[in-house]
């Protein structure tokens, strides 16, 4: 048995480098960046990862407030329009979030 050729193996299946991205390595990425730098898919990952969390995980209240920051910025926090009926309209962006 070579050392050197199981010495090199062992490191490349623990560096995260070498194993394919996962969903949760994903999210794991965007939480850690500004909410306002998410698109509207990164943003719709992290609405999907949050139902595989479970309730104590320290990541679903991150993500829960990452969330709650991108729709504050991108449609912002005034009071719902309605129609002459009282029907709330579509909610509009106030600005765009950025594209893929």
């Amino acid at each position: 048995m070579d050392l050197t050729e199981t010495s090199a193996q062992t490191t490349a299946t623990l560096d995260p480098r070498s194993r394919p991205a996962t969903k949760g390595d994903v999210v794991n990425d965007l939480l850690l960046k500004n909410p306002r730098t998410w698109t509207e898919d990164e943003l719709k990952l992290v609405q999907a990862a949050v139902f595989d969390m479970s309730s104590s995980d320290p990541r679903r209240a991150m993500a829960d407030a990452a969330v709650r920051a991108w729709y504050d910025h991108f449609y912002g926090t005034d009071p719902v329009t309605t129609d002459e009926t009282g029907r709330p309209l579509e909610p509009q962006f106030k600005i765009q979030p950025p594209q893929a």
